[in-house]
């Protein structure tokens, strides 16, 4: 349920840019949307990563999701600002993550095209989810914070990646963790597609959009019923709780 804060920022157009550029930029935003001029999203790809990892290190996953509700709520603002004031269509960086999601729960993706950098940090946060509560029910240890939130650094999508999506499978089988199904495809197709975004320097130069969309998957990840069927109730507990 949204909280004052939340109520608040979203009200009104100068609450929403302030809350998104600062309150020292809210009057040269105003200037930009009233004359019908583009908006960069940069401000707060990179004010939201920061702000999830600080959280994050400390296990915060209340102010976690409060930022992550209001970014997503501006990325709609932003899209139909520049679908209906400036006449462009959505654009690249619109996820849809209702349809990852189901994706996801089902492991199939054939007919998925390739994933951009925020599809593949939303897709991301949701196998290290899923990783980690099986491995937190086998070791009583939280991969996240012990392996990626690492002390004086900040979480990138470098470090997901070699330290998390690259370690899980080796780990499944030396800890002899359950996990669903659906959760290998998803896996083979990530570490497919890290080092091809990589290659094109896409990994770095999104780097704020992929922290962003990662714990959005991390935070939004659910078991679902046909994982429970599955008989991992046990191995594959929630986690990440306030």
């Amino acid at each position: 349920v949204p909280d004052q804060f939340e109520y608040s920022s979203l009200e009104n157009l100068p609450a929403l840019l302030a809350n998104a550029y600062g309150p020292g930029y809210v009057w040269d935003m105003m200037q930009k949307v009233l004359h019908r001029q583009p908006i960069r999203l940069d401000r707060i790809h990179e004010a939201t990563a920061r702000k999830c990892n600080d959280s994050a290190k400390l296990q915060a996953w209340h102010h976690v999701r409060r930022e992550l509700l209001f970014y997503w709520a501006f990325q709609d603002f932003a899209a139909e600002y520049r679908e209906q004031i400036l006449g462009e269509g959505k654009g690249s960086e619109s996820v849809d993550w209702r349809r990852l999601l189901a994706a996801y729960e089902n492991g199939s993706w054939e007919d998925e095209p390739d994933w951009s950098v925020p599809e593949l940090g939303f897709i991301s946060g949701l196998l290290t989810r899923q990783f980690e509560n099986s491995y937190a029910g086998k070791t009583n240890n939280p991969y996240v914070r012990t392996r990626l939130l690492k002390f004086g650094s900040k979480l990138t999508p470098q470090i997901v990646w070699q330290d998390g999506i690259n370690e899980y499978q080796k780990l499944i089988e030396q800890r002899q963790l359950k996990v669903a199904k659906n959760f290998f495809p998803t896996l083979a197709r990530a570490l497919l597609r890290f080092p091809v975004l990589a290659h094109d320097g896409l990994l770095d130069k999104q780097r704020h959009e992929f922290i962003s969309t990662f714990w959005s998957g991390y935070l939004m990840y659910k078991k679902s019923d046909s994982t429970a069927k599955d008989g991992l109730k046990n191995s594959d507990s929630e986690g990440g709780n306030d």
